[in-house]
């Protein structure tokens, strides 16, 4: 893959997504900071929350060395789309995610920890008070609920942030500048009131599209999916899923509907990804290990079918086992 440049980056398609995240939020901006109607605003906002994911998705693919391996152009372009532009930590985000390619999708990611909802039959089983609540519900509750991702998202980077006060001094200076940019300047010209519901609902809608990619790709994998983490590429193919390749898809997921690439080969562009897929899904069939790629309908009825098996868990303490795919994952004895 050296050979064919595959781990080259992709300059000329970073730099006009770069672009564009830029003009659109200037663009966005602007229409906000002067007096427009509700469904303007909404409208507007919808575009802006959009254009930040697609701002922090490039955050995203510099943190992982796709767009540079030095780390002054890694962290400044992550600090510039993740903490200036979307108001998110990108120390905090960097923190988080590295453990999450150590063990992704598992008991052992922190973005599988256990909360509110539970995502492993062990924590939905222990889960008590609220969470056992909440987690008995959560096939119907987790759909509206996973809408805040944006707000949750935040409020995490901020918590980091405060935590770790001196480690974090860019970010604090650029959160600083993020909250005086989309509410403080806006107030001046249209008044505290509307400029909080624009970023309130800047972050919804960042919170629909976070939700969007990272329920389609992280949640809703195979029972058996500790059983492949002695090897490198059991844990990152046989514990990921991929959705089905398109021009249109692979722009509304940076790439990560090719997510078992993503996992397996984090310094390629996201432009790439889907040239790798063969090679990854030959490789998969040759050592034994899952390779699991469906639709995106399929996707989410296959996180449908998981919390409900966690909503049974957590009610009667064993799941009703449903099939995850149509034909079996070969069982870790076949590696």
């Amino acid at each position: 893959m050296a050979a064919l440049g595959l781990f080259e980056p992709d300059l000329p398609a970073y730099a006009l997504l770069a672009t564009a995240v830029l003009a659109l939020s200037a663009a966005g901006w602007l229409l906000l900071a002067t007096p427009r109607s509700l469904p303007v605003r909404v409208l507007v906002a919808l575009m802006i929350g959009f254009v930040a994911i697609q701002g922090a998705a490039l955050a995203h693919e510099a943190g992982h060395g796709a767009v540079s391996r030095k780390k002054t152009v890694i962290h400044g372009v992550g600090h510039l789309f993740m903490s200036l532009l979307m108001g998110s930590s990108f120390s905090s985000w960097l923190a988080k995610h590295q453990p999450h390619h150590g063990h992704a999708n598992t008991r052992d990611d922190p973005d599988m920890s256990a909360g509110l909802f539970n995502f492993t039959e062990e924590d939905a089983r222990a889960a008590t008070g609220w969470a056992r609540w909440l987690t008995r519900r959560q096939h119907v509750l987790i759909w509206p609920l996973a809408t805040l991702m944006g707000f949750v998202f935040k409020v995490e980077s901020y918590r980091y942030v405060l935590a770790n006060p001196r480690r974090t001094r860019t970010d604090q200076a650029l959160l600083a500048a993020h909250l005086a940019l989309w509410l403080a300047v806006p107030a001046v010209f249209i008044g505290i009131g509307p400029a909080l519901v624009n970023y309130l609902l800047i972050t919804w809608f960042e919170g629909i599209y976070l939700a969007f990619i990272f329920l389609t790709n992280h949640v809703g994998h195979p029972e058996d999916a500790m059983a492949w983490q002695e090897t490198f590429i059991g844990r990152q193919a046989a514990c990921a899923r991929n959705l089905s390749d398109s021009w249109l898809l692979r722009q509304l997921f940076l790439g990560l509907n090719s997510h078992i690439e993503h996992h397996l080969f984090g310094q390629i562009s996201y432009t790439r990804l889907h040239r790798v897929r063969p090679l990854a899904r030959r490789a998969c069939a040759e050592l034994g290990i899952p390779y699991h790629e469906v639709s995106l309908r399929t996707a989410f009825a296959e996180f449908h079918r998981h919390n409900r098996r966690m909503a049974a868990v957590a009610a009667r303490g064993a799941p009703p086992r449903e099939a995850f795919t149509s034909s079996p994952s070969p069982a870790p004895a076949a590696r």
